[in-house]
Parts: C-alpha cells; structure tokens; sequence
C-alpha cells in the first residue's frame, strides 16, 4: 500500500520533534504548522522510497534461497526425495517470482498515484521491456500460469550421480494457459528447445530489476533529494519522532521516523554523492 498522509491542522494542535530516550519524551524542537505539514510529507514519501528498495532486497533474498536449495539438494544427494525435490524447487521459485512481479506492480502504483504526471513516461519503458524481452514478458505471465495451471518447474534434472540438479521448463506443458500462448510471445517460442533452464531467465529477471529502478529513480530524483534535505533540515539526531499534542489532553500521538533509513536512501541512489563531487 502506498502510504500517502494527509495533513489536517486542527487549530489547537501544537507540533513538536521529540527525543525518546528509554520511555521519556523531550521536546527537540517545537514546529510551525507548516513545517509539520511539510515533515509528515517528506518522511512518508521517504518511507515508501524505503519500502520499494526492501521488496527489491526482497526478491534477491527470494533468488538466494533458490540457488541455497539447489546446493543443499545436491550436497544431500540421493538422501531427497524426487517428489519432495519438486515440491521444493517450484516453493522457491514461486517465492522469487511472487516477488518479482509484486515490486514491478508496486512500482507503477506508486509513480500513478504520487506522480501522474511522469506515469506514462514510466509505463512506456516497462511496455518496451515487455515488447522487446522475453524474459520479462515470460516471467511476467507466468506468475499467472503458476496461479492458475500448475507449477512452472517441470523437470529437475540430475546427472548420474544425483550430485548437481538442474531445473527446467516444459514448453508444452507451459502453452497450456492462456497468457503463455504464442500470441503473447510471438516468434520467441521459435527460439526455444521444447525444455529449457530456469536459472538463466532469474538472472536476466534481476538484471532487469536493475534497470527498471534506475528508471524509477530518475523519475523521482528531485523528489527524494528535497524530502531528504526537509527531514535533514529538521532532524539532526537519531530517534527523533514528530509528536502531536491534541487539545484537552496530556498526551501526545506518535509518528516514529528512522533516520537510518536517510543514510540508505542515500547510498542507494548515490544522488548525493553526486552533489558532493560537483
């Protein structure tokens, strides 16, 4: 979900930056209304940025487990069962391409919803990626198959000794949905042996990841560098969160924000860096 605050004063609430150390609260700095209005802006649009880089991690994470169970099922050896092997497999497959397709969705619902503007520019590089690759129309489709057919693994293919594995698709059995039929591929399946690895299209799958968030960043270059200047301006330590006083009441709502996540923001899109050296 895109997190999207929308500020509403009410004009007997008064604004703050808290410390919080152990379970005290000190005020850090007092804030105008507008200053709260533009900080509740800037650290949720900074929350979703961070959101997005932890489900690309995420589909890494998802690619690492399925090269991790490839060497644990060839390190066990014979002691796998074939069925479980499967099973096995296709679970965590399924979870890289889950993810996959989950962070190119997310994607484009964040740039439709906080930048309509640049919406079409974004959906125009991604319908290019799908026109002209076929892993990311194939990988984009098959989370479909996998949904409504069968699992996408077929084969598990092992050599004599049951010492390395290699996962496989069936072309065939593939061309049994709908979304994988040739009128969505045009001439690929030309191109491709009636069984073909699965381990060369994850690959590509996170290359293209790579230049699919380049793109994104572009897109909100500015963005991000003037939310992290805002929160920049204001908060100048660790475990600081805005505090919010209601009329009539002794307590104060808390909204957390993790400076940390400034620090990452940083390193990951280099934008920064960039300033520096100019």
């Amino acid at each position: 979900m895109v997190r999207h605050s929308k500020f509403v004063h009410d004009k007997n609430e008064s604004y703050a930056l808290y410390k919080r150390p152990r379970n005290a609260l000190i005020i850090y700095l007092k804030l105008t209304n507008q200053e709260a209005a533009q900080f509740i802006s800037a650290s949720d649009f900074i929350k979703n940025i961070d959101f997005i880089i932890k489900k690309k991690e995420e589909v890494y994470f998802n690619s690492n487990d399925f090269h991790d169970f490839i060497f644990k099922a060839e390190n066990l050896n014979n002691h796998v069962e074939n069925r479980q092997n499967y099973i096995h497999f296709n679970r965590y497959f399924l979870n890289f391409l889950n993810s996959w397709r989950i962070y190119i969705d997310f994607l484009e619902a964040f740039v439709k919803k906080l930048m309509n503007d640049e919406f079409e520019r974004f959906k125009k590089e991604t319908n290019k990626l799908f026109d002209t690759n076929f892993t990311y129309r194939f990988l984009y489709n098959l989370r479909n198959y996998s949904e409504h057919i069968s699992y996408p693994i077929q084969i598990i293919l092992a050599n004599n000794a049951g010492s390395k594995f290699e996962p496989l698709f069936i072309r065939n059995e593939l061309l049994m949905h709908e979304s994988m039929k040739p009128k969505h591929f045009k001439n690929d399946y030309k191109l491709l042996n009636e069984i073909f690895p699965v381990l060369p299209h994850m690959t590509e799958g996170l290359n293209l990841l790579e230049y699919i968030e380049k793109i994104f960043f572009g897109l909100f270059r500015n963005k991000i560098i003037e939310s992290i200047n805002q929160i920049d301006s204001l908060i100048k330590e660790d475990n600081i969160c805005l505090g919010i006083k209601r009329p009539n009441s002794d307590l104060v709502d808390i909204q957390g924000f993790d400076r940390k996540i400034l620090y990452l923001i940083k390193e990951k899109t280099g934008f920064f860096n960039e300033n520096r050296r100019n």
